[in-house]
């Protein structure tokens, strides 16, 4: 008789997460997790480990269907490093926009031309704390879907960080460093080294919110926001709005025409940063 309650029990949350991904696109785990917890007393962190083990298998039968049918529209650019072809247009990592800023020809040289230099001690520095940031958040994180973390800040504030974003329409993708979610805002928050803002670290922060937004169905106002990179000093912080959301877009249709050779990439004319670059020897300057 036992066995055969657990037979049913586990049918019906099997057709539930089914029906519940299939209609609404939630996660398996918010209707797995209750029913095993709730009719065969099975232990919480068991219940929750199952649901997710089912939401990777789910995946990986829907990927390899869309492959084998030819339905996974994603491809690697033939000529541009980085760059895939998703969905038919072109998507670059958000963190580029970071580069751009700084010089468009370094996206030339590197992206490009193949020109392969070495990391600056800034930016081993940079890999390093985001690493151990990551290792300490892990130490009290619960893990969790992304759709029930969603859910769960509609009522109480939650934390995540590392958050890879993907948006085929606008073309870009990347990994947001932590994201506070409140039942009133998204705060998307961007580590950095020193405490200034600069017009590329803010349109880089802008297209994380961006390609966050159009991930979700949410109302909730959302927040772009600049941190000093190892501390909790906010030095720079937006409403992402309609003015936010014009100006990343603009500069986003700047990068597509880079990458199509409509618009030629331009070089920096801050002598200073030129002393500092790393591509230095291999720039032709005018």
């Amino acid at each position: 008789m036992d066995l055969l309650f657990t037979i049913i029990v586990t049918f019906f949350a099997g057709m539930g997460a089914g029906l519940g991904t299939g209609f609404a696109g939630m996660s398996a785990a918010a209707v797995i997790s209750p029913i095993l917890i709730t009719f065969l007393g099975i232990d919480p962190y068991m219940a929750v480990g199952i649901a997710l083990s089912s939401d990777v298998l789910a995946s990986a039968i829907s990927a390899y269907t869309y492959g084998k049918n030819k339905n996974l529209d994603i491809k690697y650019h033939p000529n541009i490093k980085g760059v895939q072809i998703i969905e038919g247009k072109n998507n670059f990592p958000i963190s580029w926009l970071n580069q751009q800023g700084y010089c468009e020809y370094q996206l030339y040289l590197q992206y490009f031309q193949g020109v392969k230099v070495g990391e600056t001690q800034a930016m081993t520095t940079g890999t390093k704390v985001h690493n151990q940031l990551e290792e300490k958040f892990q130490e009290s994180a619960t893990p969790a879907t992304f759709d029930e973390v969603l859910e769960f800040s509609k009522t109480e504030k939650t934390v995540t960080r590392e958050m890879f974003v993907i948006s085929p329409e606008y073309g870009i993708r990347g990994f947001i460093d932590e994201i506070w979610m409140t039942p009133d805002e998204f705060v998307i928050i961007d580590d950095k080294p020193g405490n200034q803002a600069y017009g590329s670290t803010i349109n880089q922060v802008r297209a994380y919110c961006l390609a966050f937004k159009n991930m979700i169905n949410d109302k909730r106002k959302i927040v772009g926001a600049l941190r000093q990179r190892g501390t909790d000093n906010i030095f720079w912080s937006e409403e992402f709005d309609e003015n936010a959301q014009k100006s990343i877009k603009f500069l986003i249709d700047r990068m597509d025409g880079l990458f199509k050779g409509e618009k030629p990439f331009i070089k920096t004319k801050n002598p200073n940063k030129c002393k500092s670059c790393r591509f230095q020897s291999y720039c032709i300057h005018d």
